[in-house]
């Protein structure tokens, strides 16, 4: 498919007037202003404008690098040595098929078209677009965000099978949501967990007798450390999904802060205690217990430092931050004309990771026991005789620990929400 120009379109059609005015704002170097929605112009048809205009410049790319990939450079699709794409259309070719490079971009460029000529998919008359023309677009989006996260995590060797099947599940849970705040916080979390845990994963082996070089996450893990937030952001999407802030009730708004704020304390939660817990370690000082301020062995459950503290408090932060980002890039307008409050949710994700990660250590401190084995590293496990209880009761495990303390903390979030814009 071939790029229109202005001239080869008709300039009395929408087409026309919708592309000029991406050209304009792309001319002025203004993002925002090539994004927003012009006004009087439909939203579905401004998107399609610029799904079909994004795959001619991708197409555009492609030929003009064909030269540098051919058959006999390139005869497979791979990704590296151990990664190798086999074509299934299930048209032309019914069964996976190994073809060179060229072919198989090729092939993925003719699929796309037919997608976009499809008029069941992208009408040309705007009055056939669908209701859920957006939520299918946006579960695109989601399944390509949360297979980018898999593939990240299988990259890492970070999760066992039923661990990406609930990550799935997870991801789709939270992705498919239309307020993009919930994809940052979750994305926050994500991306700089998976970097602080291979930061701090040489100094951790060295005080944790329970730590596994390969250790992966299962899914009793991944639920431990996602369910709340999902079930969180499903609730948002069944009652707030393609809502405009302007046409909710006074009870609806409210109940809309409940759930941002749970959701922020939640992942600040997460964020904090993660951060607490790979950066933490490396303080020169021995961590304090919680409440009688006994020094106790670095790794010790419930210990805390001043760094794992200013690391809880920066982790709730970076989440707030991101959503910070996306509430103002969402909602800019509303919020310059003053419809919408100008909530401080950097503040109140540094608030919330360092009240999660005190009420985590609080229950590690008296509810997980830590023994010091004979080669003084710390572990949950009493291994042998000669291991010493330092601190605790054998009560509750990690996951559990994790779970009750998010899952408070998410609480305490919606309780916020609720003494500010309910009670006020």
């Amino acid at each position: 498919m071939e790029e229109d120009s202005l001239n080869d379109i008709n300039q009395g059609s929408s087409r026309f007037r919708l592309k000029k005015l991406g050209e304009d704002a792309l001319g002025d170097d203004v993002l925002r202003k090539a994004v927003e929605l012009p006004p009087g112009e439909d939203p579905n048809e401004w998107i399609s404008c610029h799904i079909v205009d994004f795959y001619n410049h991708t197409n555009m790319l492609f030929s003009s690098v064909t030269h540098l990939c051919t058959k006999e450079s390139c005869p497979i699709m791979s990704a590296g040595p151990k990664y190798e794409y086999l074509w299934n259309d299930r048209i032309q070719y019914k069964t996976p098929t190994r073809m060179a490079a060229c072919e198989y971009i090729s092939n993925l460029m003719n699929w796309v078209n037919h997608q976009i000529e499809n008029e069941a998919l992208f009408p040309i008359d705007p009055e056939f677009f669908y209701n859920h023309y957006n939520g299918k677009m946006r579960m695109i989006l989601a399944l390509g965000l949360t297979f980018g996260v898999i593939v990240v995590s299988l990259f890492k060797n970070a999760l066992s099978w039923d661990g990406l099947i609930a990550t799935g599940l997870v991801g789709l849970a939270t992705f498919s949501n239309d307020n993009l705040m919930f994809l940052a916080g979750v994305l926050t979390f994500f991306i700089s967990g998976t970097q602080l845990t291979k930061y701090g994963s040489s100094k951790k082996k060295l005080l944790d007798a329970d730590y596994k070089k390969d250790g992966k996450r299962n899914s009793i893990q991944v639920f431990c450390n996602g369910f709340v937030g999902s079930v969180i952001s499903v609730i948002y999407t069944c009652y707030f999904d393609g809502k405009t802030f302007p046409e909710m009730s006074k009870n609806e708004r409210s109940g809309m802060y409940i759930l941002l704020y749970s959701y922020l304390a939640f992942y600040a939660c997460c964020a904090g205690d993660t951060w607490a817990s790979e950066l933490g370690p490396l303080s020169n000082d021995w961590p304090v217990l919680i409440g009688t301020r006994t020094e106790v062995p670095p790794g010790t459950n419930g210990g805390i430092t001043k760094l794992g503290l200013m690391a809880s408090a920066l982790g709730g932060a970076a989440v707030g931050l991101s959503m910070d980002v996306m509430y103002w890039i969402q909602y800019y307008s509303l919020l310059k004309t003053h419809q919408l409050p100008r909530i401080p949710f950097h503040f109140l994700g540094s608030i919330f990771g360092l009240l999660g990660s005190l009420i985590d250590s609080y229950l590690g401190s008296k509810y997980q026991a830590s023994y010091l084995t004979k080669d003084k590293k710390i572990s949950n496990h009493k291994s042998d005789p000669d291991t010493k209880l330092i601190n605790g009761r054998d009560i509750l495990s990690n996951n559990m620990v994790n779970f009750i303390s998010l899952s408070m903390t998410a609480i305490l979030g919606g309780f916020l929400a609720y003494a500010i814009y309910c009670l006020h």
